[in-house]
C-alpha cells in the first residue's frame, strides 16, 4: 500500500508466490527470500492523486481484476503492462483541480501515482532481504511517465505504517535488460506488509488521447523449477569412497538403489571404511540419509556413525530403523516375512556442527558402529540462523508450565496457553527447545503459533504411546479461521500405516486467511492433511520420511497456495489434491502447488490431481519416483461431487528419472493420465521436460470416461525406457478413450494402441523421423582377405529423435551401431569392405531405424584382388606414355616367371585372357600396356615359379 493509503484500505491478502533463494526454512528467517512477476497471484492496485501544488488531494483502492482504469495489467505469461491513468477522466471529467478547464478536453494537471503490485503479510520479518526481479521489456511511456516508472518493494507494519522502499527507476535501463530490487525488511511483528510492483506517475489521461502516451512491457526474470533450498545436497556417490562400494544405478521396485536419489548410493561395511567431501559453502546443521539394517522380528535397532571433520572426530551420528523398511503390499507390514521389502531410508539431522567452506567432512565406519553394513544417499549441510527472538506481544508456553528439556509433557501447557492468548489477542510462543506433546492440539480462530525455528523448536511425539495409542498421538488440528503456524517442528514417531486411523502431524479445517510456514514434519502419518480452507498459503515447509502423503489439500478447499515446499522419502504421494466426497465449506477449487520439489517416495507419486476445479501444478521439480509418476492426474479415488471441471494445468515443470513400478498398475509413466473412474474434461500440459524417463514417458490409461479438450504444448520428451524395455514416449494405452492435441513438442516416440483414442498433432507439428545417408561406398579393389573403411553418414532431419536398432549389410561388408539420433543430428559411422574371393562385390547397406520418411539404404561396391606374392613388391602410379597409352609398372624380382592376363568385366564368370606367358622380370620391372586405342580392360598378374 502506498505511503499515505488510509487503513481502511488494508489489503487482508496472504497471497504470494515465493521461491525462496536463500530462505532459511530452519531457524531465524534473517535470509534473502526471491520474488517475482507472478501471474497465478492477486494483483492489486493503488493510486495517490495531488493537486498541482503538491498537496494530497485522493486516492483509491483498486482490488485484484479490476485495476483496468488504473491501467495496470498482468496476462497469463506474467507480461505487465502500465500506461497513464484513466480514473480522473472517469470520475472527475470536469474537475478544474484535475484538468486546466472543465471543458472535458483540456490537459491534466494534478499528479496521479499510480501503483500496481503484490503484497503478502507472511513474506518476511525485520532483518530479511527480499529480491524483486524481471526485465525491462521497453518502456514506450511519453515523458513524464516514461521517466517515473519504476520497480519497488516496500515495507509496513501491521498497522500500515510506512517503513520504507527500496527502488530502481526503468529510465536508467534499456529494453530488454533485466533489473533487480533489494530491500533489508525493517517492520517487525506479526503481520507485517511486504509489497512489490510497480509505480509510475504523472498528469491524468483523457481516454481519447491516452493511446498517444505509450506503455511499458515488463515480463518475469527466469525462475528455477522446483523450492528454493536453503541447504546444500552432497551424494554419496560423488564423494571420496575409501573401501566402500558405489550401488546402483537400478530402476527396478524393492531395492534400495531405486528408492536413492540420482539412483545412486554407497555402502560402507568394514571397519576404517569412509566417505568424504568437501564442503563447498559454510554450514552449522548436517542430515544424513541412511539405510540400515532391520530385526529379524522387524523392530529395527540403533546404530551409530562416526563423523569427522578435517581428519578430526566429531561425534557419533545416531543412525535406527525403527521408521523405515516395510514390507508386503499395501499398506505394508513391519514383518520382514512378507516380503518384499520398501521405505529403506530414514535421516539423522544434527545440528550445532560449525563447517566453512572446504572443510572436509567424513563420515566413516568405526570399530565401535556395529551394523552390518551402511548405505549413504547424501548428506544435507546447511547454515542455520539463530533462534528467533520474542515476538511482540506473545505469550510463552513456558509461563504456562511448558519445558522444553523433551521429558515433561506439555501438552497441557500448550493448551493453555492458546487459550490465553486467544482471548488476549497474542501470538503463542515456543521458545528453542523439545517438548513432549501426547494428543491433539485444537487451533481455534485467530491463534498465532510462532517458534524460534524449525532447527531449534521441536515438538516431539511420544516414542512409548505413537504406535500402540492413536488418539495420544501429535497433531495440531486447525478448527477456525486467521491460524498462522510458523517455524518449527514436528517430529513423531510412526511405524506403521493403517487408513482407518486419524492422521497426526497437521490437520483440520483452517477456514479463511490462514497460512502454515516453515513447518518440517517428520515420521507421521501424512505430513498435512487439510480441508475446509479457503485462501490458505503453506509455504517452506519440509515433509519427510512419513508413512502416506506429504501434503494432501482435500475437499472443502479453495484458492490454495503450496509454495517452496518440499518431500522426502514420503509413504504416498509428495504432494495431492483429492477433494474426497464429504462435508465442505468452500467449493474445491483454484489450488495450486507451486515452486515444489518432491523425490524418493516409497509409493505413489510427486504430484497428483484427483479432482476438483481449475487446479494447478507448476514450476515444481519431481525426481526419482520409484513406484509411480512424477505426475498423476486421475479418477481413480472417489470424489463425489468435486469432479474435474475448468481446466487443470500442469505446466513448467521437471520430471526427472520418473515413471516407476506400481502393484497396481504395473509400470506408471512418468506424466499419466487415468481415466479408471470417469473421463476428464479440461487439460492443458505446458512447457514440460521429462528426461530418463524409467518407463513410459506419458500415457493415457483407462476409458471409464473420455479425455477431451485435452492439449499437450511445449513439451518436451526424448526418451523413455531406462529401466524397462517395450514403453513408449507417448503411449494411450488399448482400453484409452478420448483425444489428445499436441503442439510444439519433441516426442521421440508415439503409439496410439485404442480405437477409441486419438493424437491430433497440430499441422508442422506430428512427430517426424527423416533419415538421410550419404558418403562414397565404392571401396573399388580390395586385397582378398584384406579389409578397407569407408564413412557412412547418418542423418535425422526430422524433428523427432530417430531410433536406430539396426544396419544390415550385403556380404563383404560390415558396420554396427544403433542408437537415438536427435532431431536434425547426424553422425558417422565406418563401413568395412572385407573381400573374401577375387569376385565383384555388390549391393544395399539398410538401416533398420523408426524413421517416417526419408532413405533407408545406400549403395555399396568393391572387388576382391588378389593378395600380392612377397615377390612383388609395390606398384608405380599410373602413367600414360608418348603414344597416349595407360601403363601400369609393377615391381617384380629378377629370376621369377609371371603371367600378365587382362579381362573386359568383373562380372561372373570372369573370363581372363593372357597377355603374356612366362614373362621374366630382368630388371624388376613389369608393364601393363593398355592402348589408347582398345577398350578399357582388368588386369592382373600372376606369379608362375621362381628359382
Amino acid at each position: 500500500m502506498p505511503t499515505n493509503s488510509p487503513r481502511r484500505r488494508r489489503l487482508k491478502l496472504a497471497c504470494l508466490k515465493v521461491l525462496a533463494g536463500a530462505l532459511t526454512l530452519a531457524g531465524a528467517r534473517a535470509a534473502t527470500t526471491n520474488v517475482y512477476i507472478d501471474p497465478s497471484q492477486p494483483w492489486n492496485g493503488f493510486e495517490n492523486v495531488y493537486y498541482r501544488d503538491g498537496t494530497f488531494w485522493t486516492n483509491s483502492y483498486f482490488p485484484p481484476g479490476t485495476a483496468g482504469v488504473l491501467q495496470g495489467s498482468i496476462d497469463s505469461a506474467g507480461t505487465v503492462i502500465c500506461s497513464p491513468d484513466l480514473r480522473m477522466d472517469r470520475d472527475f471529467h470536469l474537475d478544474t483541480n484535475a484538468w486546466a478547464d472543465a471543458s472535458g478536453t483540456s490537459t491534466g494537471v494534478c499528479r496521479v501515482v499510480s501503483t500496481y503490485y503484490l503484497d503478502s503479510t507472511t513474506l518476511a520479518a525485520a532483518g530479511d532481504t527480499v529480491v524483486f526481479s524481471g526485465t525491462l521489456a521497453t518502456n514506450a511511456l511519453a515523458a513524464p511517465y516514461s521517466n517515473s516508472i519504476m520497480a519497488f518493494i516496500k515495507d509496513f507494519d501491521a498497522n500500515w505504517v510506512y517503513q520504507g522502499m527500496a527502488s530502481i527507476n526503468f529510465s536508467t535501463l534499456t529494453s530488454g535488460q533485466p533489473f533487480t530490487v533489494s530491500r533489508t525488511i525493517t517492520a517487525t511483528g506479526a503481520g507485517n506488509h511486504v509489497q512489490w510492483g510497480f509505480e509510475w506517475s504523472g498528469p491524468p489521461a483523457r481516454s481519447n488521447a491516452v493511446a498517444g502516451l505509450g506503455y511499458a512491457m515488463l515480463v518475469p526474470a527466469p525462475k528455477p523449477r522446483g523450492a528454493s533450498v536453503p541447504w546444500t545436497t552432497y551424494e554419496a556417490e560423488d564423494m571420496t569412497i575409501q573401501g566402500g562400494t558405489v550401488l546402483g544405478r537400478q530402476y527396478f521396485p524393492f531395492v534400495v538403489t531405486s528408492e536413492s536419489s540420482g539412483r545412486r548410493c554407497v555402502r560402507l561395511t568394514a571397519t576404517g571404511q569412509y566417505l568424504q567431501f568437501t564442503a563447498r559453502a559454510p554450514a552449522n546443521a548436517v542430515v544424513v540419509r541412511h539405510s540400515v539394517p532391520d530385526t529379524a522380528d522387524g523392530v529395527g535397532a540403533d546404530y551409530t556413525l562416526s563423523l569427522y571433520k578435517n581428519g578430526s572426530f566429531v561425534q557419533k551420528l545416531a543412525m535406527t530403523s525403527r521408521h523405515s523398511w516395510l514390507y508386503g503390499d499395501y499398506p505394508f507390514t513391519n514383518n520382514p516375512a512378507a516380503s518384499p521389502p520398501r521405505n529403506f531410508y530414514d535421516e539423522v539431522r544434527l545440528p550445532g556442527v560449525p563447517i566453512n567452506a572446504g572443510d572436509t567432512v567424513r563420515l566413516q565406519k568405526d570399530a565401535e558402529d556395529a551394523a552390518a553394513y551402511y548405505t549413504i544417499d547424501l548428506v544435507d549441510l546447511e547454515d542455520v540462523a539463530d533462534p528467533l527472538p520474542v515476538p511482540v506481544n506473545s505469550l510463552s508456553i513456558t509461563s504456562y508450565g511448558a519445558v522444553g528439556d523433551g521429558a515433561q509433557d506439555c501438552t497441557a501447557a500448550l493448551g493453555n496457553c492458546i487459550s490465553a492468548a486467544q482471548a488476549q489477542g497474542k501470538t503463542v510462543w515456543i521458545p528453542a527447545g523439545t517438548y513432549l506433546i501426547t494428543g491433539n492440539i485444537n487451533l481455534p480462530s485467530n491463534t498465532t503459533i510462532q517458534g524460534a525455528g524449525m532447527w531449534h523448536t521441536k515438538l516431539i511425539g511420544s516414542a512409548g504411546l505413537y504406535n500402540t495409542t492413536p488418539s495420544r498421538r501429535l497433531n495440531l488440528n486447525g478448527s477456525g479461521s486467521n491460524i498462522r503456524l510458523a517455524d518449527f517442528a514436528i517430529l513423531g514417531f510412526l511405524k506403521y500405516r493403517n487408513d482407518s486411523e486419524g492422521n497426526d502431524g497437521l490437520g483440520g479445517a483452517y477456514g479463511a486467511g490462514s497460512s502454515i510456514s516453515r513447518i518440517w514434519v517428520e515420521h507421521t502419518k501424512a505430513g498435512a492433511w487439510i480441508l475446509n480452507s479457503s485462501g490458505l498459503v503453506i509455504e517452506g515447509c519440509r515433509f519427510r520420511n512419513t508413512l502416506a502423503d506429504g501434503i494432501n489439500i482435500n475437499r472443502g478447499m479453495r484458492g490454495t497456495i503450496v509454495t517452496n515446499c518440499t518431500s522426502r522419502g514420503t509413504g504416498d504421494d509428495g504432494f495431492a489434491i483429492w477433494p474426497s466426497p464429504g462435508s465442505q465449506t468452500y467449493p474445491q477449487g483454484m489450488n495450486v502447488i507451486t515452486h515444489c520439489t518432491a523425490e524418493t517416495p516409497f509409493l505413489a507419486n510427486g504430484g497428483a490431481i484427483y479432482g476438483g476445479d481449475n487446479n494447478r501444478i507448476e514450476d515444481c521439480l519431481f525426481q526419482d519416483i520409484t513406484y509411480g509418476c512424477a505426475v498423476l492426474i486421475s479418477t481413480t479415488f472417489p470424489v463425489g461431487g468435486n469432479v474435474f471441471s475448468g481446466t487443470t494445468v500442469v505446466q513448467r515443470s521437471d520430471l526427472v528419472r520418473c515413471g516407476g513400478y506400481d502393484a497396481g498398475f504395473s509400470w506408471r509413466a512418468a506424466l499419466q493420465v487415468c481415466l479408471q473412474g470417469a473421463g476428464i474434461s479440461g487439460l492443458l500440459l505446458k512447457n514440460l521436460n521429462l528426461s530418463n524417463n524409467v518407463s513410459d514417458g506419458m500415457s493415457i490409461i483407462y476409458g471409464a470416461g473420455a479425455l477431451s479438450n485435452a492439449v499437450m504444448s511445449n513439451v518436451d520428451i526424448p526418451d523413455y525406457g531406462a529401466g524397462v524395455s517395450g514403453r513408449h514416449g507417448l503411449w494411450a494405452r488399448n482400453d484409452a478413450v478420448g483425444s489428445l492435441t499436441i503442439s510444439s513438442s519433441t516426442v521421440i516416440d508415439y503409439l496410439d494402441s485404442s480405437p477409441n483414442f486419438t493424437f491430433n498433432f497440430v499441422p508442422g507439428n506430428s512427430p517426424t523421423r527423416i533419415l538421410s545417408l550419404s558418403g562414397d561406398l565404392a571401396f573399388g579393389g580390395v586385397v582378398v582377405g584384406g579389409s578397407s573403411n569407408r564413412s557412412l553418414i547418418i542423418s535425422n532431419a526430422g524433428n523427432s529423435v530417430l531410433t536406430i536398432s539396426a544396419i544390415t549389410c550385403p556380404a563383404g561388408f560390415s558396420a554396427d551401431w544403433s542408437g537415438l539420433l536427435p532431431a536434425g543430428g547426424t553422425t558417422n559411422i565406418a563401413v568395412s569392405f572385407h573381400p573374401s574371393a577375387m569376385d565383384l562385390y555388390t549391393g544395399e547397406l539398410t538401416i533398420n531405424s523408426d524413421a517416417t520418411g526419408g532413405t533407408n539404404a545406400i549403395a555399396v561396391s568393391g572387388h576382391g584382388v588378389a593378395k600380392p606374392s612377397a615377390n612383388f613388391n609395390r606398384m608405380e602410379q599410373p602413367a600414360v606414355n608418348d603414344e597416349g597409352d595407360f601403363v601400369l609398372t609393377y615391381h617384380g624380382v629378377p629370376g621369377y616367371l609371371y603371367t600378365l592376363e587382362r579381362t573386359a568385366s568383373l562380372s561372373q564368370p570372369i573370363e581372363w585372357i593372357a597377355v603374356s606367358t612366362n614373362v621374366a622380370a630382368p630388371d624388376g620391372l613389369l608393364m601393363l600396356t593398355n592402348s589408347r586405342l582398345d577398350p578399357a580392360n582388368y588386369f592382373r598378374i600372376r606369379e608362375v615359379n621362381g628359382p
